[in-house]
């Protein structure tokens, strides 16, 4: 385990991060805001940044998996770390940041949960917002994978690193090359992210800077906005509408959005789990409409009714957590069928965060294989997804993430049980669990769309700030380094 090639990377990312912190400093300094707080984030980081590139600077950068791991791990701990100061130093007040505060909403933002603990999000200087926008437009696409676009390839060793971090069992490369697969990633990233902008703004409904947050928020399937009461302060349909078909763009394969630019629309209608994907929001949205419209009836009209459906449907399973609606107030069986949007998320190689849909094709397609197989004892049968034979270890690999993931969110629900006693219902802490290791932010209750995480005890916090790190990592990227074997030679 060569430790200094981690660090020689992780060096090189904290200079990244200070070089953008003076994107929020510059809106500061022109608003007349504490841009001395983003100038000491900025000094503070780049100056550890260059102390551990210098301490590191005779590191042999051949990157084996461990490497790759650790590497991803650590830079992931540390950004959050540096990435937390421009809250812990900013003074707002009676709204300033706690140490646990700041921790919880910069991990929320990188790993593109959305939950937060600000309860007055409109006081907050526009600068923090910004910032704290840009932290899930960062973490959307990865910190690595910009790494890999903007900084010297690493060769061999660069696939490493960026297997360890894409979100999703299949994690193709676009190019032979991997500093082009990530270079082709971002720029359809930043092109979503410029085309969103440019048709919010235009609609007269934003203005730019609300424009700007929405766009890097809605893109990375982030969830963080400017208005306390989300998507729904702006009471716009046209708002809405471009943002759930953004919404959904973010949450499909991006190499789907490959053959899209390329005109080659066979290869989309052909893949499986974009099938799949449609298929269940299509019949969700449909159920939650025709029940909350006939069982709650506050709506004007159907329409109306699939119009707040299908942006909330859309915006949970895309893992996004945008909000036009009170949806603790639909019937309970639609609660159950949230809890489920929750668990599944989007598609993989998206930037969705839940189980995605592909694992939920392999369990079925491999239940189905089972079915065969009591009947035909020696028949044989492949699993086939997308017109290619899965092998063994990948459906072990799946189901394996599948078993750690439901135990981890029992295991978070025993913890947070303990540490908040009664003072929160078990369907509470169940659908919190689920939201931050999914990546999703709003959960039930009194995690509501309505809510945040504010009362939530230190403890809890540092506990789900640690869950939304395993559930963006993808579980094995983070687990892998709590076993003794990984730090032998």
């Amino acid at each position: 385990m060569r430790i200094l090639c981690a660090a020689q990377i992780v060096g090189r990312l904290l200079i990244v991060l200070a070089s953008i912190f003076l994107v929020p400093a510059l809106l500061a300094y022109i608003r007349s805001e504490d841009f001395v707080a983003f100038l000491e984030a900025f000094i503070a980081t780049f100056l550890s940044g260059i102390l551990l590139k210098y301490y590191s600077r005779n590191a042999s950068m051949q990157f084996t998996a461990k490497e790759g791991f650790a590497t991803v791990v650590f830079s992931w701990l540390l950004l959050s770390i540096f990435g937390s100061l421009p809250y812990a130093f900013m003074d707002i007040g009676e709204d300033s940041f706690y140490f646990a505060d700041a921790i919880f909403e910069t991990i929320s933002g990188f790993t593109t949960t959305g939950s937060s603990v600000i309860q007055h999000i409109e006081v907050m200087p526009k600068s923090l917002l910004l910032w704290r926008s840009l932290t899930q437009w960062i973490g959307g696409m990865g910190i690595i994978v910009l790494f890999l676009a903007i900084l010297p390839m690493l060769g061999a060793g660069g696939f490493q690193l960026f297997r360890a971090e894409i979100p999703g069992p299949t994690k193709d490369k676009i190019s032979p090359k991997i500093k082009n697969t990530a270079t082709y990633l971002w720029l359809i990233y930043m092109g979503l992210t410029l085309l969103l902008f440019c048709l919010l703004y235009t609609t007269g409904d934003m203005d730019w800077f609300d424009s700007l947050c929405h766009s890097f928020t809605t893109i990375s399937t982030g969830g963080y906005s400017t208005k306390d009461t989300s998507i729904k302060a702006f009471n716009s349909w046209k708002v809405e509408i471009l943002i759930t078909i953004f919404m959904f763009i973010s949450s499909c394969n991006f190499g789907l959005i490959i053959y899209l630019i390329k005109g080659k629309f066979s290869r989309i209608y052909q893949n499986e789990e974009i099938r799949l994907y449609v298929t269940i929001l299509f019949i969700l949205i449909l159920f939650i409409s025709v029940e909350h419209y006939i069982y709650v009836g506050h709506y004007i009209s159907f329409c109306d009714s699939i119009r707040k459906t299908t942006f909330q449907m859309v915006t949970l399973m895309s893992s996004t957590g945008f909000a036009t609606d009170d949806f603790d107030l639909w019937p309970s069986v639609c609660h159950i069928l949230i809890i489920y949007t929750m668990v599944i998320g989007g598609c993989a190689g998206s930037t969705s965060g839940g189980l995605k849909v592909f694992r939920l094709l392999v369990m079925l397609k491999v239940g189905i294989k089972q079915i065969h197989q009591v009947i035909h004892p020696r028949g044989i049968f492949n699993v086939k997804a997308d017109g290619m034979v899965l092998e063994g270890p990948l459906i072990s690999i799946i189901l394996g993430f599948i078993i750690l993931y439901f135990t981890f969110i029992g295991f978070s629900l025993f913890a947070l049980a303990i540490i908040e006693g009664d003072k929160y219902s078990l369907i509470s802490l169940l659908s919190v669990s689920i939201s931050c290791i999914s990546n999703i932010g709003p959960g039930l209750m009194a995690f509501g769309p309505t809510d945040n995480y504010f009362e939530l005890s230190d403890a809890s916090k540092y506990w789900l700030s640690f869950m939304m790190l395993l559930g963006r990592l993808e579980l094995y990227s983070i687990l892998v380094l709590f076993h003794p074997d990984f730090w032998k030679k």
